[in-house]
């Protein structure tokens, strides 16, 4: 199982992960604490020879951290062919107003 870090001192929430080998790396985020999952980030990797590894981080330009007020929950799985991973890392930002 990859491991999923968070890069702090960003705008947005931008993660990285370890190279796993599998043909797609999936990204799921969930927004609330009652939203449900959906896949944002796709990466496929080529088939053919890698010169270089993969891209293995990521950034969510949709949700700006300056103004999120909510929690936002990340995963990201290994696919290989069609079977997705069962289990999955899961990093969390926490922006809701404090009371």
């Amino acid at each position: 199982m990859p491991s999923l870090l968070k890069v702090t001192n960003a705008r947005n929430p931008s993660m990285k992960w370890n190279f796993m080998w599998t043909h797609y790396n999936l990204i799921k985020r969930k927004v609330g604490t009652s939203g449900s999952w959906s896949t944002v980030y796709t990466y496929t990797v080529p088939l053919e020879a890698m010169q270089n590894a993969p891209d293995t981080s990521w950034t969510d330009t949709s949700i700006n951290l300056f103004t999120f007020e909510d929690i936002v929950y990340y995963k990201i799985y290994g696919k290989v062919w069609t079977e997705e991973s069962s289990t999955a890392p899961m990093i969390i930002w926490d922006n809701r107003p404090q009371k």
